[in-house]
């Protein structure tokens, strides 16, 4: 399973959708099977999404390591809501 955050470019609403692969997205792009719950639009586009970084709970983590996650975590949003933002 995939999830892709989309926004209708109509009404510039962002939401989540769920997809079993990459190539089912393609197929129900292409088929029109996808549409803004707001307004029943077509015109919806995936956007970029920060990646998902896997955070490994043991008790051998280091401080060190903790602050680099946090630094992924923070440059990763930073990137997203830029993008948000020139969209």
């Amino acid at each position: 399973m995939i999830v892709y955050k989309l926004i209708c470019k109509n009404c510039k609403i962002f939401f989540d959708s769920w997809f079993s692969s990459f190539k089912e997205y393609e197929k129900l792009k292409k088929e029109k099977f996808i549409s803004c719950h707001a307004r029943n639009s077509l015109n919806v586009e995936k956007t970029l999404m920060s990646p998902s970084v896997l955070r490994i709970n043991n008790n051998t983590k280091t401080d060190n390591q903790d602050q680099k996650y946090k630094e992924i975590t923070r440059t990763s949003l930073d990137y997203q809501n830029f993008i948000k933002k020139n969209i």
